[in-house]
Order: structure tokens, then C-alpha cells, then sequence
């Protein structure tokens, strides 16, 4: 076994590169979860924010009070949160955002599933897409994976990302 390199400072160990395998994750993760966000922030932020508002009340989880807001400000978050991660911009932190997204998604469903209540359409890509919502808990289940393994294993700006091009600067 050879010993780790050591930095000149502070003897820590010399960071390691990612594997192929993992650089590729990443790129693979950056691009599904980003583009999913990207594409539901848009189709719902083109729409009349009343739309979603529906969707939003229809789980009976809100305030009324706090849902016209929300109908107005998610649509745009989301869209935020997936430019940054798709095009790898601050790739760690939009990951754990994007991850608590999906997070409360899930939070969500599993409560309108426990309680019994169909809300129709899941609300999730305005009324241009509709899922169930037992398979939008699954996709949100793999699309909250994703994000935590990219807010992981991301440490350093991996090639194809705004993180590596500022880097380089």
C-alpha cells in the first residue's frame, strides 16, 4: 500500500480525484435532477398561478392563506434551483436545497396517501403532465437519492460545471 501524500501545510492528506464513475454520477445527477426541476418550475411559472394553486389546495396540507404565495414563489424556486444545479453553479449547496425539495415533495404525497386523499393530478408539472401520485412518490424518491448523492460526493467542481469553469478563472 503506498502512503497518502501529505499537503507541505498542515500534513493533511492530498485530495483524491473523482473516478469516472463517479464524475459521470454526478454529470448524469446534475442534468436529471436540474432538468426536472427546470422543466416543472417553467411549466408551472407560465401558467396562471391559479392553476397550481388548485393542485396545492386539493392536499388539504396549507393554509389557504399561504397557498396563492406559494403558488407564485415555487414555480420560480424551483426554476432557480434547477439552473444552478443543472449547469453546476454552487453544484453542493443547490444539491442539498434541491434535496429538501424533493424532501418535502415526498412529505407531501406520503401525507395525502396516509390520509387517504386523491388530489387528482399531482400538481407537479402545471396540467401539461400528470402523474399518479404512488408514481410521483417514486420518481421524488429517486430524483431526492440523486440530489443527496450529488450534495455528497460533489467536493470539488467536476469538469462541465460553472463551479470548474469559475474555478479555472
Amino acid at each position: 500500500m503506498i502512503p497518502q501524500q501529505r499537503w507541505a501545510t498542515g500534513g493533511s492528506p492530498a485530495p483524491r480525484r473523482m473516478s469516472p464513475l463517479t464524475l459521470t454520477l454526478c454529470l448524469l445527477a446534475r442534468a436529471g435532477v436540474g432538468g426536472v426541476l427546470i422543466y416543472s418550475g417553467a411549466s408551472k411559472a407560465l401558467a396562471p398561478s391559479a392553476e397550481f394553486a388548485a393542485a396545492l389546495a386539493a392536499y388539504r396540507i396549507l393554509p389557504t392563506g399561504l397557498i396563492p404565495t406559494i403558488a407564485q414563489v415555487w414555480p420560480w424556486l424551483e426554476l432557480l434551483v434547477g439552473t444552478y444545479v443543472f449547469f453546476g453553479y454552487f453544484t453542493r449547496v443547490f444539491a442539498g436545497v434541491s434535496a429538501g425539495m424533493f424532501a418535502v415533495f415526498l412529505a407531501v404525497l406520503g401525507s395525502a396517501a396516509l390520509r387517504g386523499i386523491n388530489p387528482g393530478a399531482c400538481g407537479c408539472f402545471g396540467l401539461g403532465m400528470s402523474m399518479s401520485p404512488h408514481k410521483m412518490l417514486a420518481i421524488d424518491t429517486v430524483l431526492w437519492t440523486l440530489s443527496l448523492l450529488l450534495a455528497i460526493l460533489n467536493k470539488k467542481p467536476t469538469p462541465y460545471s460553472a463551479d470548474s469553469w469559475i474555478e479555472s478563472k
